[in-house]
């Protein structure tokens, strides 16, 4: 088949610009969007439809690796993305449909609305060192969106006993899993395989009590829940009447599976304006599930991060007091991320404290790694090193 003499530069350059103009926002309501064009040369329009018709399914799967990697990383690395996935964009397609087609004097031009295998995708990526393998990735979550659309359509959620089965057909949904895998979580798919019959006991409640997802939850793999309710509306403005704008508004909790707790709770929106409402919808849907693993992801990770408690004795080479101990150990703070100090008291004097600390690391050793030459304002020297006990001798740095 060919492309109507695109060269992959050519493709390259037109489709970098082009996704950079969609800034991430055509993955459909039901897949992708791809408009596709092919000059029309001796009058040939049967070849003229074929060359369109690739060039819509490049760019379709160009979108659907857009979608799943940072501007700037698909903007570092278009040459060989183009290599790898415009040669054979058929592989990566579930299905297709033809939305439009329309003969110009000179040129052909194709509408299509498609299914990417994005599991095949990512692979792909992971094989690129563009994304890194879901068996690395250390949370586990699980997402519960119940998503009503525009007309105040009927309210879906996976977990209903009335729903499809596959996750294209539920937005939200498919647009969270993508954003928190985005953020190196690992997402616990209901739907491979199928956890619906497990939690076919909550079915007829949109938003289920935590300690009945828990209870379901915990017989699964996922840590974490978050359960998310959205809604999509039209907003009027009256500079842009040609504009479609709309809003998609959502409300989430991150729940606990082990503590039953609600760790997080979020309230974001993102906004879409197209010309075309469906292309609105999708784009404030992305927008609004960004922002959500944006906000929830760093919250996510402190709560399942290990938090082990530490000693330090400290020996000063001169008397200090209190006050000066907690300046010390916020100057510790500074080089041992997650460091926080639980009481400090002294030992014989003033030259002597006992420190006693919370911190992630995994040991007495790993703190002691982290330290280096020392900390700002003060010469450290660390003495011992015993099960949970770090003894150190502190000069403090006259300024």
């Amino acid at each position: 088949m060919r492309s109507a003499g695109y060269s992959i530069a050519a493709i390259c350059l037109s489709l970098c610009l082009w996704c950079g103009a969609s800034a991430q926002e055509s993955k459909a309501v039901d897949g992708f969007i791809g408009r596709g064009i092919a000059r029309i040369s001796g009058g040939n329009i049967p070849e003229a439809r074929q060359s369109a018709l690739a060039d819509a399914q490049r760019k379709v799967i160009i979108d659907a690796v857009n979608s799943m990697l940072p501007a700037d990383t698909f903007a570092a690395y278009s040459s060989r993305i183009l290599t790898r996935f415009a040669a054979k964009p058929e592989r990566y397609l579930q299905s297709f449909k033809i939305v439009s087609e329309n003969a110009l004097p000179d040129q052909y031009q194709v509408t299509l609305q498609a299914a990417v295998q994005l599991d095949v995708v990512r692979q792909e990526l992971v094989a690129m060192g563009l994304v890194k393998s879901a068996e690395n990735k250390s949370v586990a979550l699980l997402v519960m969106a119940s998503e009503t659309g525009l007309d105040s359509a009927p309210e879906t959620f996976w977990w209903s006993v009335t729903a499809g089965t596959t996750l294209s057909e539920f937005p939200m949904q498919q647009a969270l899993e993508a954003a928190f895998a985005d953020k190196e979580t690992r997402i616990v798919s209901p739907f491979e395989p199928s956890l619906k019959e497990t939690f076919s006991s909550i079915g007829l409640n949109s938003d289920p009590a935590v300690e009945a997802i828990c209870k379901l939850t915990v017989q699964t793999d996922a840590r974490m829940v978050v359960l998310v309710k959205s809604s999509l509306k039209r907003v009027k403005d009256a500079r842009l009447v040609s504009v479609q704008n709309v809003q998609c508004d959502i409300t989430a909790r991150l729940i606990d599976v082990r503590s039953h707790d609600i760790v997080a709770s979020a309230v974001t929106c993102g906004l879409g304006m197209h010309v075309d409402e469906a292309a609105a919808c999708r784009e404030a849907i992305q927008k609004a599930a960004r922002q959500l693993a944006d906000q929830i992801t760093e919250r996510l990770y402190q709560q399942l991060r290990q938090v082990r408690d530490y000693v330090f004795k400290l020996r000063f080479n001169k008397s200090v007091s209190d006050a000066d101990v907690r300046d010390c150990i916020t100057a510790f703070k500074q080089v041992l991320s997650g460091l926080e100090l639980v009481d400090v008291s002294t030992e014989d004097g003033k030259e002597r404290w006992t420190a006693r600390v919370t911190s992630p690391a995994d040991d007495a050793t790993a703190l002691q790694k982290m330290f280096g030459s020392g900390v700002g304002g003060y010469i450290t020297k660390i003495t011992s090193v015993h099960d949970n006990v770090l003894e150190l001798r502190v000069t403090p740095i006259k300024r």
